[in-house]
């Protein structure tokens, strides 16, 4: 794993990109604290797993190709908000 601060990495930007695409991880730092982390997209054959990767996320891309279906007895969104909204939780 490389650290950059924001000057060096804007400099290097497309060596950077490069390096992720090999399989570095790139840190960018901001006043000596990480901001953002470059990592390599999975291959072509694993983003069409579909499952999400962690517990409880939901895979956005997904969601977006409608892949992804609403648990049996689970809350549309509109049916969540209003609930929040009537118990005034925003």
């Amino acid at each position: 794993m490389a650290n950059y601060g924001v000057a060096e990495a804007k400099a290097k930007f497309s060596e950077l990109i490069d390096r992720a695409q090999q399989g570095e991880t790139i840190v960018i730092l901001r006043h000596g604290k990480p901001v953002i982390r470059f990592t390599p997209e999975p291959a072509a054959e694993e983003q069409q797993n579909t499952a999400p990767k962690v517990p409880g996320k939901v895979d956005v891309a997904a969601l977006r190709k409608g892949l992804v279906k609403q648990r049996k007895g689970a809350l549309s969104a509109v049916e969540a908000v209003r609930r929040m909204r009537n118990e005034q939780r925003f």
